[in-house]
């Protein structure tokens, strides 16, 4: 018969070798402002939260996914359906104080990490979603005191130096870099000059000669770098030409950008650029 002392020994022997055996537990913090935001701006991609989560997934059991940002953006805030297919735990981040504007997303989501390193005593990993360099105090904290494994995603071009250094490791998205299309610049300039125009109620319409003109006189830039970026967006079909009449009878050629098909494509968010001008 087995002795009681032998029985809490094989006990113990067994749940070490689940310990061994098991992937080991994470906690995740994602900022969503700076994902979605780098993602869009430098890289023109929207975030890929459910391949992400599968990455992380394959090496770690997660406990639970935060997600916090400023939701009242209106780009932000129709990302909360996507957001939701990952994860239930997704905190608002909106400073209502109409005497402090600055953007409170880093102190909550700091908050939230000091908090849980310091009681989720049975989280092996903390992993964080980020580029700012603040975190690299947390991240000192949880592997110096602590004694755990933080690991850090965060996106090419945004991330601090300092940041990556602290970590365990330094996933960066998208993690090969896409070709970058030379004419972008030329291309942004365009859509956004031709947006202004739109939103001007006494504006009219330019032909592309006439929007090329202008921005080199705007910008000083070699007027045929305007008329190649808008002839792309012709051969791509995020544009057209329409016929139009003007003053005198004259019959001219206007630019007129397909802005939902490039918003359904991800070319070129208009929100982005709304949001930029307030």
């Amino acid at each position: 018969m087995k002795t009681a002392k032998k029985e809490r020994k094989e006990e113990r022997n067994i749940e070490l070798f689940r310990k061994r055996n098991r992937k080991p537990l994470a906690l995740l913090f994602v900022d969503y402002e700076h994902w979605y935001i780098s993602m869009t701006k430098l890289h023109h991609q929207k975030p890929n939260l459910m391949a992400w989560r599968e990455e992380v997934s394959q090496k770690y059991e997660i406990k639970d996914i935060y997600f916090f940002a400023d939701y009242s953006h209106p780009n932000l805030q129709a990302e909360i359906p996507r957001i939701r297919e990952v994860t239930n735990m997704v905190i608002e981040t909106k400073n209502t104080s109409s005497y402090y504007k600055k953007d409170f997303t880093d102190f909550i989501v700091l908050d939230h990490i000091y908090q849980h390193a310091v009681s989720d005593r049975d989280v092996d990993c903390f992993i964080i979603f980020t580029g700012d360099g603040h975190f690299s105090s947390v991240v000192n904290f949880i592997r110096q005191r602590c004694h755990k494994e933080v690991g850090v995603y965060g996106v090419r071009l945004a991330m601090s130096s300092i940041l990556k250094s602290a970590a365990s490791w330094c996933i960066e998205i998208p993690e090969e870099e896409k070709k970058v299309d030379p004419d972008m610049p030329y291309i942004d300039l365009v859509l956004s000059y031709l947006k202004d125009r739109e939103l001007e109620k006494n504006e009219k319409e330019m032909t592309l000669p006439e929007t090329a003109a202008r921005l080199k006189q705007y910008t000083g830039e070699d007027e045929e770098n305007f008329r190649r970026a808008a002839n792309k967006l012709l051969d791509l079909g995020y544009a057209k030409r329409e016929e139009t009449v003007v003053e005198g009878n004259r019959l001219v050629s206007i630019l007129r950008p397909d802005w939902i098909k490039m918003k359904k494509d991800d070319y070129w968010d208009d929100a982005l650029y709304l949001e930029e001008k307030k």
